[in-house]
């Protein structure tokens, strides 16, 4: 059997951000009659844990009447499409389904729409607001008051406030020859300093932009004004806008590469201020700069109330303590409170540095900026010129055609708006209510640890179904660790996470499924993808159940390949027959993809993979320790080849040795993707293809990693009827969405060929196939928790870096990093182990000894390393 599984003990744990508290009752309970008013607030499936028990506890207190429900918003719903873009039918429809989820709902400036407000779908703020002696004008900010308000009303209550300012990187205009942006630069200014800052490939294919311009503050502050006449109705017969734009739409493509984009290393930057924060990618190359005409913009973020409510009085109650008491609504940094003299709330582990972190100077201009900002109500139409420049270029139209149909067309959807008529009548989805219990019913705690679970209502759906038909469990109670993971743990009696959760460490937390594994007539320990099950057991004892296993593959558009006349990749292809395809797509004019190939797996495991292919192991797994080799001239020869692929444009190459994340949002016609784990990403639709990684002659390798499984705690009351919710879970693959089970009889069950196609499918049978075979090398997924091979991949990194950015000489740099990891290893073993049961100081103690052996080993990297930190431990 291979290595497919590689046991992450350490100090570290991955934990989550997301899954809401959630209540299924069972369809056999008998609802108690409540006297209470039952209110659902909705937000956000990413920013759930902002709003956990402990945030809104002061709520209940002071309204022991009303019981909170918070709803998490899993298909994105606040997020309609802009009337401007598509047509106002469908907005409002969407609007509408949003406004029937909750009475309370998060809306932002660039969400909530005159449109929807004027087809009667939100209730108007505005009497309340007024009667209310509490919320006065002049206690918040301008732009957070002015926000939501138009038509004589106020459609929602601002809770934060997002300062979007300029930054640029001087290094940049200086290398240029440049000079720095001012606040009364025209629009050729901008258009000459955004397309000399544009950086191409060889192939003279624009990567990066050189400005990411936010245009409706472009316009803004180089017109002086908004597009509304007096009376409020949309103006953009002006003749300075038409020249504006003209000039802007001639430079657009020679400063955007086609698709998306990342804005890491772009040199001009137009957006909320979180660029400044220590950890952000550019940290320290950038500088604020004056915004066009001085003017300032703002994203504000609160909530608003649906026209569907029963308790509209209660309900702005709700609105009001979420504005006065305000969350990190908008989950960023540099948010202000809407209301001045308030704080934003920390709440469990949802954590964002405040922005008093950062130096007086910053804080202070970000404080002027707020004050002095535009938003909301002052941009009012500017979806609108978007669209007329999409339409200017796409329909070949002369600016003044394009901005006097946006006009007709605003103008237009505002009257339709008003009359507009739903097909059904907007009414609030009434709560699951809190059920009462006959004796011998229980409520089974079921806790849930990943990221955002994009099919929550498939969990809720067959939990509430499990606890229907199950003899003893009546409600399933399913949490999530933002109530603080300590807590978390002691509350819940079963969970479900997606890491290889079994260590020494960890172990006497969890109860051994032994006895109830040999219980169960139907478990088959040979349903298993090869090594899944013994990835949680250790000293004989089983303590987790497998669901999932995570597996790294290439995804790629069948579509993109037809129309370049190149062949599909199959299971089985070489790396020869990969690079063939890469150049092929290469050569394609006009594509959807920005590169052939763009790697994105963490820890640069795609790389090393690559790296195999062409017959080099500089790290080899098939030891334990693995052996770091990256001087042998096989492996220097593999590694040549795999990075000059990158440096003649073929696949895509960030910095990959260093201490800032920034993500890459260009397409590839070809894309690395991790299934499972840590990504729960929308990942598998009928139209992607899915592959695993090129194979060589010399190796067979693959990337099979954590293993997600179902555990019991080791205190639990009930764990019987934890057993059989497990069973439940595996019996149905449709719940572990986009992401390989661990079950043999899942992967070939036709639940996941519906679910996730034929080909994901096709990728998990190749992936049993290779884990079957003893000689297969596996990659594991995450260098993880090993401080050790996270510092070796580290070093390796930073040397092909040197080779692929800076042509430094390949064999130099890469002894060079054999001789810093060696030298690393050296003073990591001698670091004391901390004891068991150690504590917080003594942890922090030994964290400080190896990034000291960091410090003697490589200078540079740990400066690098210190100040993108900023003094985090």
């Amino acid at each position: 059997m291979p290595k497919a599984y590689r046991k992450e003990h350490g100090m570290i744990r991955y934990l989550a951000l997301s899954i809401v508290t959630v209540l299924l009752a069972s369809g056999s309970m008998i609802g108690q009659a409540q006297e209470k008013i039952v209110l659902t607030l909705s937000v956000p499936q990413w920013n759930q844990a902002a709003f956990n028990r402990e945030y809104l506890q002061p709520f209940r207190d002071t309204h022991p009447n009303i019981d909170v429900v918070v709803v998490a918003d899993v298909e994105g719903l606040v997020y309609p499409t802009s009337p401007a873009y598509g047509t106002l039918e469908e907005h409002l429809e969407a609007v509408q389904a949003y406004a029937s989820t909750a009475d309370v709902l998060q809306v932002s400036t660039w969400s909530l729409s005159q449109e929807s407000t004027r087809a009667r779908l939100w209730l108007d703020l505005n009497p309340l607001v007024t009667a209310d002696p509490t919320l006065a004008e002049g206690n918040f900010y301008p732009a957070a008051w002015r926000a939501f308000r138009w038509d004589q009303g106020m459609w929602g209550m601002p809770v934060v406030i997002e300062p979007q300012i300029l930054t640029y990187n001087p290094v940049a205009f200086d290398d240029a020859g440049l000079t720095y942006p001012t606040a009364n630069w025209a629009i050729e200014q901008y258009i000459e300093a955004a397309i000399t800052l544009t950086e191409r490939n060889n192939s003279g294919d624009i990567i990066r932009p050189g400005c990411w311009c936010d245009i409706t503050l472009l316009l803004y502050g180089l017109l002086g004004h908004g597009l509304v006449d007096a009376s409020g109705a949309p103006q953009f017969d002006d003749p300075l806008l038409a020249s504006i734009l003209e000039a802007w739409a001639a430079a657009r493509e020679d400063i955007y590469p086609q698709g998306g984009y990342s804005s890491e290393g772009v040199p001009i930057m137009m957006m909320q201020p979180w660029i400044l924060q220590p950890s952000a990618p550019d940290a320290g190359t950038m500088v604020i700069g004056d915004m066009p005409g001085g003017v300032y913009g703002a994203q504000v973020t609160g909530f608003g109330i649906s026209a569907g409510t029963r308790y509209p009085e209660e309900a702005f109650e709700l609105a009001k303590f979420l504005t006065q008491s305000p969350g990190n609504a908008s989950g960023s940094f540099g948010a202000f409170p809407a209301l001045r003299q308030a704080e934003i709330v920390a709440t469990g582990n949802f954590s964002i540095p405040p922005v008093n972190s950062l130096p007086q100077e910053q804080q202070d201009f970000l404080k002027m900026a707020v004050e002095n900002a535009v938003a909301g109500y002052d941009l009012r139409y500017f979806d609108y010129i978007n669209y007329a420049i999409n339409q200017a270029i796409s329909e070949d139209l002369d600016v003044e055609t394009a901005l006097q149909q946006a006009e007709e067309k605003a103008l237009a959807n505002l009257n339709e708006a008003a009359s507009w008529t739903a097909a059904q009548p907007l009414v609030v989805a009434t709560p699951v209510p809190t059920p009462s219990f006959d004796s011998g019913e229980i409520v089974l705690k079921f806790g849930m640890n990943g990221f955002n679970v994009p099919n929550q209502t498939d969990w809720v759906r067959l939990a509430r179904e499990f606890a229907e038909n199950d003899p003893e469990v009546g409600v399933i109670e399913m949490t999530s660790p933002d109530i603080g993971y300590e807590i978390w743990q002691e509350e819940n009696e079963c969970f479900y996470l997606g890491y290889d959760a079994v260590s020494p460490e960890a172990v006497p937390e969890y109860l051994s499924l032994d006895p109830l594994l040999d219980a169960d007539p139907n478990f088959d320990p040979n349903d298993f993808v090869p090594g899944a099950l013994e990835a949680l057991q250790s000293g004989g004892q089983t303590y987790g159940y497998p669901f999932t296993v995570q597996v790294a593959a290439i995804r790629y558009l069948p579509e993109q390949f037809d129309d370049a006349g190149v062949p599909h990749p199959t299971m089985t292809w070489t790396i020869s027959e990969f690079v063939d395809a890469l150049h092929q797509l290469d050569q394609v004019e006009d594509a959807d993809y920005q590169v052939p190939f763009i790697p994105r797996q963490p820890g640069h495991i795609d790389w090393l993979m690559l790296i195999a292919a062409f017959g080099g192991l500089p790290m080899d797994y098939r030891t334990e320790p693995p052996t770091i080799n990256l001087t042998d001239p096989a492996n220097v020869d593999a590694i040549r080849q795999a990075l000059d692929l990158a440096r003649s444009g073929l696949i895509s190459y960030p910095e990959m040795g260093t201490f800032r994340f920034g993500g890459s949002f260009q397409m590839g016609a070809l894309n690395t993707i991790d299934l499972g784990g840590y990504q729960f990403v929308d990942a598998q639709t009928p139209d992607y293809g899915y592959v695993n990684f090129p194979q060589g002659t010399a190796y067979k390798t693959m990337m099979l990693g954590n293993v997600g499984g179902g555990y019991i705690s080791q205190d639990a009351t009930h764990p019987d009827a934890c057993y059989r919710w497990l069973r439940y879970i595996v019996a149905h693959p449709e719940l572990l969405a986009y992401t390989m089970p661990a079950s043999l009889s899942a992967i070939n069950g036709p639940v996941t060929a519906a679910t996730q196609g034929e080909a994901a499918v096709a990728l998990y049978q190749n992936y049993v196939e290779l884990a079957s075979d003893p000689n297969t090398i596996n990659f594991p997924a995450q260098f993880g928790s090993s401080y050790k091979m996270y510092f070796a991949q580290l070093f390796m990194a930073r040397a092909f870096d040197d080779y692929v950015l800076e042509d430094a000489d390949l064999e130099q740099v890469l002894a060079d990093a054999q001789t810093k990891t060696e030298e690393f290893f050296v003073c990591f073993d001698a670091i004391p182990p901390t004891p068991p049961g150690a504590t917080e100081a003594e942890y922090i103690a030994y964290s400080e000894a190896v990034e000291n052996c960091l410090a003697v080993v490589d200078p540079e990297a740990a400066a690098e390393r210190a100040e993108a930190m900023g003094g985090v431990q």
